[in-house]
Formats: structure tokens, sequence, C-alpha cells
């Protein structure tokens, strides 16, 4: 059997994963099948039930392998059945005639050795789209079950004999396997059913707005025009498919939908293909448009079909009657293409139209109905579940939560916090709909701090799911952009240093890796969990649809965050006590309990003690515990720490106390540096606030003893005590500039009226 061992390791690994990791599971089912193959490229699909109000059932791609062009790929649905002709979505219809649906179906594997070249033209399609030559097709099956199928790659032609040599092992892997991957998406399958229901929801929903231009007359059909990146259709062919209507006359939706669904359109319309109105040139004509007009973010265009030598549109005429229409893309800030609106207007419509476009300069009330319209539409595509979804994910986080002592309990404490962080993240992930997350603890590194998520070693202590599962996360600075290198910039980084969530959008393209949290993101929110004023970690999701994170998903997650901040703390420090002592004994310390390590943390973290010399002081009470020959116990206790710290000279600090000490030595220094003309003002404090290496005390700290040191403390002569300026300020208006620089700094930053 090739690589076993790695394989029986893979087996052991997933079947002991907990019923939760879906994404954790799939990357391992993809691991284990380049290890039996050698080949870099594979792909899983699964079958789940079908949603609610539909009828049709479907291949879904979870997990895709060694292929760059990855979303097209896990955008692209396989129908199981051959003869699919239910629009309860969309036009955009799933591959027919597959290797995959027959292997489905027949529950066998299947070699196909000229894959882009079969009569199987769903997987011929795939095939020259992803260059693959010959595939095997394996059937995940348990109990007599199908769950799915997975499909091992080559890029090249393979010989019957190399499919005779891994069908048995491959078979037998994935039947090891097969009854947790049931749990799991048993587990799964009603979040899955109930996300898949509410987007069937949402087009529901879309198309009850746009029937309001049809009420006004204004409209005989409408169609709201998505963009799509699949396999038929890629990002670099850049084309719509229809996500909901609206129509008059029933018989017209049925010659917009069989006319789309000719052989020469297949379900989409080709931006720049010449066959539609809305060509990539008209679509770029509002983009311009919107570059001369910053007040408006889209246009409608006005149109005659005849102006226009297009069969699709020609068809339409002559089919139903439609003689115009408005196209109107909706673009974000970046003139991407978030969504079109079109109408299409047979001769009353048009007519009533004409009589709402501009004259000359004036005011268009077209414009004003169709930006009323994108509103309507944006609050239903772009808003939070209202599904139960929340709720129960709420409750799921909830419970964790109250199951903390089970994950405090782990001997590994670096596992219970990893499984701590990972149950609560791919429950966020579940709520918000992300395509990935990371949970980063925020710790230290050379002494700077950092949002870490894995150590040394790729040691995972934070979270991560979704296409990063298997990826290295490096950990990111903690700072402000002011701070900050351009390359170490990061969301995290930023949300960690300001202790406020932070969003982004239209960020695809940015040069460094660390401020997106997957590939191909297109938005991003990054939640800092805060205990105190102390940010300990942050949750980053990412989405690849473009303005995907709401105010409302914000509120959201940061009640989460609120919900597990002082357990997640307590975790942290606890691990951060178990670092430190590997650091200073390796593998010679004895092993610490629970209660003992829990106290051991406290105390680390409550009050000013050497860790080194505490360490020290524990091991004698151990050793000196253990001559005596009662005592059977071979483990460092609670009694042994709570001795050593009652009996120790160490000098108990409470942490306010050290801490306000420590604030008023770093001002005394600063004052001293300030006042002997060593450093300006700008310099020594309000850059050193912005980078945090002082506090806001600090800062206070030096004005109060300029002005306990003065015999008048004006505002002028104490900036000038602080080396903010030249003492022959008076008259200078640059010197007066610094000397207002210096006020708004106290007044707006630090808070006090001066």
């Amino acid at each position: 059997m090739p690589g076993s061992e790695e394989v029986n390791r893979l087996v052991n690994h997933i079947n002991g994963i907990d019923g939760t990791y879906i994404n954790a599971i799939l990357h391992d089912i993809s691991d284990g099948l380049e290890t039996i193959s050698g080949f870099p490229k594979n792909r899983i699909y699964l079958s789940l039930p079908p949603w609610y109000g539909s009828r049709k059932q479907v291949l879904d791609p979870f997990h895709i392998r060694g292929y760059p062009q990855h979303r097209a790929v896990k955008t692209t649905l396989i129908a199981i059945e051959d003869d699919l002709n239910e629009n309860s979505l969309s036009l955009s219809q799933p591959l027919q005639k597959t290797y995959e649906a027959k292997a489905y179906r027949s529950s066998k594997p299947i070699m196909a050795a000229n894959y882009a070249e079969s009569e199987m033209q769903g997987s011929a399609r795939l095939g020259k789209a992803l260059d693959i030559k010959s595939s095997f097709i394996f059937p995940l099956t348990n109990k007599g079950t199908v769950l799915g199928v997975v499909t091992i790659d080559s890029t090249e032609q393979s010989e019957p004999d190399a499919f005779s040599s891994l069908k048995d092992v491959v078979v037998e892997f994935l039947g090891a396997i097969a009854q947790k991957l049931s749990d799991v998406l048993n587990y799964w399958a009603p979040v899955i059913q109930e996300r898949r229901a509410e987007e069937i929801m949402r087009a529901y929903k879309t198309s009850l707005i746009l029937e309001l231009p049809l009420r006004e007359g204004i409209a005989d059909l409408v169609v709201l025009m998505v963009p799509s990146a699949d396999t038929a259709c890629s990002e670099k062919t850049r084309c719509l498919v229809p996500f909901s209507f609206a129509v008059r006359d029933e018989n017209d939706r049925k010659v917009f939908e069989e006319t789309l669904n000719d052989k020469r359109y297949a379900g989409r319309m080709i931006l720049g293909s010449k066959s539609f109105i809305l060509t990539s040139e008209l679509v770029e004509k509002g983009c311009e448009k919107v570059k001369f007009m910053p007040e408006t973010s889209n246009t409608p265009s006005f149109f005659r079909l005849r102006e226009f030598v297009c069969d699709f549109e020609t068809e339409l005429e002559e089919k139903a009657g439609f003689n115009a229409a408005i196209c109107y893309p909706v673009v974000d800030r970046h003139k991407d293409l978030l969504y079109a609106v079109i109408f299409y207007l047979k001769p009353d419509a048009a007519r009533k139209v004409k009589t709402m476009l501009p004259k000359g300069e004036g005011k268009s009330l077209l414009k004003s109905k169709m930006k009323a319209l994108e509103s309507r539409i944006n609050s239903v595509l772009y808003g939070l579940s209202a599904s139960t979804l929340v709720t129960d994910h709420l409750i799921k986080i909830s419970d964790v939560n109250k199951r903390y002592e089970d994950f405090n309990k782990m001997k590994d404490i670096r596992k219970g916090l990893t499984e701590f962080l990972h149950t609560i993240l791919y429950n966020v992930m579940a709520v918000s709909g992300a395509d990935c997350g990371t949970i980063g603890v925020v710790g230290n590194i050379n002494g700077k701090k950092y949002v870490i998520v894995e150590r040394e070693g790729e040691v995972v202590v934070g979270a991560k799911a979704g296409d990063i599962h298997n990826s290295y996360i490096w950990p990111v600075r903690v700072g402000t952009p002011v701070d900050l290198l351009t390359k170490e910039l990061s969301l995290s980084g930023m949300a960690a240093a300001q202790g406020k969530t932070k969003m982004a959008f239209g960020i695809e393209g940015v040069e460094n890796d660390g401020f997106m949290p997957c590939p191909d993101t297109k938005s991003a929110i990054a939640v800092p969990i805060v205990v105190g004023q102390e940010t300990i970690a942050v949750m980053n999701l990412g989405s690849r649809k473009r303005y995907f994170f709401s105010d409302k998903t914000q509120k959201l997650l940061e009640m989460i965050s609120e919900i597990v901040g002082a357990n997640v703390h307590k975790l942290i420090l606890k691990y951060e006590v178990s670092v430190e002592v590997l650091k200073l004994y390796g593998g010679r310390y004895p092993y610490i309990k629970n209660d003992a390590l829990n106290y051991l943390a406290e105390l680390y973290n409550s009050y000013f003690i050497d860790l080194t010399g505490f360490l020290d002081a524990i091991m004698e009470n151990y050793k000196s515990r253990r001559r005596d020959r009662k005592d059977k116990e071979n483990h460092i206790t609670l009694k042994d720490i709570k001795t050593t710290y009652l009996d120790s000279s160490l000098e108990r600090i409470n942490l306010e106390e050290y801490l306000e000490k420590a604030d008023n030595d770093i001002a005394n220094y600063i004052y001293m540096v300030l006042t002997h003309r060593k450093a300006s003002f700008f310099d020594a404090v309000q850059d050193a606030y912005s980078r945090h290496d002082i506090s806001r005390n600090v800062a206070m700290l030096v004005f109060e003893k300029a002005n306990l040191a003065l015999p008048k403390p004006q505002v002028a002569r104490i900036a000038a005590h602080l080396n903010v300026c030249s003492e022959n300020y008076k008259g200078d208006y640059e010197e007066k500039k610094k000397i207002e620089r210096f006020r708004q700094f106290y007044k707006k930053t630090i808070g006090i009226q001066i």
C-alpha cells in the first residue's frame, strides 16, 4: 500500500477530529488522495439533501486541491441527473452529462482516460477549462449511501494499469473515513440547507422588489443579473447569470428563459460578446460617467433594441415584442460590477420611460427611481441572515463557553486553547457565511506585539478555517498605519492596536499577504477580543464577495467577542505560563497539575514576580516533598505552588500599583530628556504615544510635572519648558503653530483641557 503509514495516520487523525471540523476533514482526505496517488490535483464533491422548496439534487464542489482557478471550480455545481430543467435560483445550470454524476449513480469507480475529449459534455467542459487529460473518479459511500465523489486528476494521459494499482487502495482509504465524514455532514446538513434556502428567499424577495417598476408601467420584464465565476464562464470571460425575475406576462418569462438557455447563450450573458445589450462597452460607458460624476455611483442607460445588431435582442423583439431596454449597472467604489438590473420594454412602457429621461442638465426621474430600487436590492442582497442560523449558532457559542472547563482540563493546554478557539470560529463562520477565517492570539515576539495564529514549527495556537486550513499563517504586527511598514500593515494588527473592529472592502490586489485572511479576498472584517483595556485576540474573517460584511454582522461578532472574552483570556494566560516553563526547563520539568497551573497563571499575571526564580523555588519544594517516602505524588501540585508563594521572599506587588510606579519612572525620564533639550516633545511624547510605546497616563504625568515646576503654568510657557517650541516663541508664527499642535494633542488625543 503506497505510503501506508502516512495514510493510516491520516485515517486515525480524520476519525479523531471534532464533529464540527468539516474543512479539516476535507483537507485531510485530500492529503490522503495525494499521498496514495502522487498526483497533486484532486476534487471532492458532496451531495447534500435538496434545500427547501427545491427538487434538484447536485454535487457540490466542497474542496479543490491544486487548481489556481479553484474559485471558478468551487462555484460549478454538477447535476446528478442529466435531465435537470428546474430554475429555482438562477438560469446558471449545473453541468450535466458528467463522469462524476455517472460514478455517483453507479456507486462504482470510473477511469476517464480522455476526460477533456469525452462525449460526456459536462466533463469535457471541465477538462478543457482545467486542463485535465485523465481522471480517476471514486464514489464516497457509507453503508450503501453515496455521500459524493472524489476525483484524482492528471494533466497527462494515464494508463489503465495506473488506475488498477490505485483503485483498491483509494477505495479502502475512503471506506475507512466514510462514517466520520457522514457524521460531520449530518451535523452540517441543516446549516447548508438553510443557507441555500436563504439564497432562494433572497432571490424571491428581490423579485418582489423588481415588481415595483412593473406596477408603475415602466417595464414589462425585469431581470437582476449577478457576476458568475465558474468553469463554463471564468472571470476572464466576464459573464452574468440571472438571479431573479419579475414579469408582467408569464409568456415573456418563458420566452426569455428559452432564448437564454439556447446553446448559443447557455444561460449566461457574456460581457463583450456583442450578443447582448449589456456588453463590456456599455458597462465601461457607465463607469466613465461615474468617473466624471463623482456624486453618483451608478448610471442607467436607455437603449432602442434596433440600435443593436444582437441576435439575442433580435429574437426577444421578434418573439415577445420588446423594442427597448434600460441597463443599470451597479458598481462599487472600484468600478467593479456588483450586479446589473435590466428592464425590457414594450412600446407603451418605452414611451412612458422617455418622459422620465433628463432634459439637458436637469434631474433624471429615471435615475432617482433606479437609485431607490438599488437601495432596496442592496438591503436584501447584503443584509445579515434573518434565518434561525444566527440564533442556533449563538446558542452553540454560549454552550461552548459554558463548557470552558472541558478545554481548561486538557493536559496539553495549547490543544485546549486551540480547540476552544476553533469551536468558536466554526460557529462564527456559520453565522457570518464567511469563506475563511482565523482567530489570532496577541503575544510577544522579540519584544514586539504580534497577532499569532501559529508559533514556530507551524504549531497552531489560535484557530483557522476555510481554504487557509493547510496554509501557514504568518504573525502580523500590532500597530497603526503610521508606525507599521507598508509590508507589515494588516487589518488584524490595526484592530488589535486600537481595540476596535476594522472592515475592508475591495481589498483584492493588496500586495502584502498579511492584510488578507485568505486568497482572493474581496472583503474582510477583524474583530478584537478585548478584556479590560487589553486586546487579547482577534477574529479575522474574509469573503470573496464585495461588501459582504454589514454593520449588523459587526455588531453580532462584537457580541460574540464579549461572550467568550473572559474564558479566552484565562486559557491564553495559562498557555503563556506553560510556554515559559517549557522555555526554561524543556522536558526536565515535572508535569504541573491542572489546578496548579491555573493558580500559577493567576499569580504570574496578577503580580510582578520573577518567573524563573519562582519556578526554581517550586522545584525545591517539589524535591523536598518527594523525599518524604509517604508522598506518592509525582507531579507538581497546587500545594507546592501555594507553599512556595507563601514562603517566598518575593515582593508581592499589585499589578496596578506596579504599573503606576513604572509609568511614573518613564514620565520622569521623558521629562528630564525634554527639559535638557535632548529630544522634542513631538518625538518623545506624541509619536511615542501613537506607537503605543508609552501609555496615556505617562503623557498626562509629563504635563503635570511641567505644570507643577512652573510658577505661572500658562500653556505657552509649559510648551517651551517641554521643548515643544523655543523659549523665544513670541511673535513667531511657526512657533505658535507648534504650541497649538501641543494643545490639540492633549485636548483631542489625551482628553484633557489645557
